[in-house]
């Protein structure tokens, strides 16, 4: 009896392909545009980020050498938030309090990219320092 294919992705390929796409949408890269480097079609990169299509070593290892990275960015497990277990006196946070977001998820958003990008652009370190009082002002609702 012969096998079938799996109708759904494997986790491991799902991962890889999301690690492309952090890596790829943080440097501003479209899809088009690895494609072309690639040698190959966009939809090909779309597959490979939904972990439909596996990738191959050699295709890893260009992938990285593309998006200036090594091989290993794309095994790096996901960005997990402290275990709430360790008690409230080790991580200051109460029983109510929102588990921290997860860098992961933070990435893949536009707005989150887009700001990490304004701010690498600013080389004045004393630029920098006043930015990151302003933001943390905003967040305490500006007391």
């Amino acid at each position: 009896m012969a096998k079938t294919a799996p109708t759904t992705p494997d986790p491991a390929d799902v991962h890889i392909g999301q690690r492309l796409r952090l890596r790829r949408t943080f440097l501003g890269v479209t899809q088009e545009q690895l494609a072309e480097k690639l040698g190959i079609s966009f939809q090909q990169i779309q597959k490979y980020e939904r972990g439909q299509n596996r990738i191959s070593a050699a295709r890893l290892r260009d992938v990285a050498n593309m998006l200036a990275v090594t091989v290993d960015f794309f095994y790096q497990p996901p960005d997990k938030p402290p275990a709430r277990a360790r008690g409230l006196a080790e991580t200051g946070q109460d029983d109510l309090s929102p588990p921290p977001p997860n860098l992961d998820d933070l990435l893949q958003r536009k707005d989150v990219v887009d700001l990490i990008r304004s701010y690498e652009k600013i080389t004045d370190p004393k630029q920098r320092k006043q930015l990151l009082a302003l933001v943390k002002t905003m967040q305490d609702g500006g007391s």
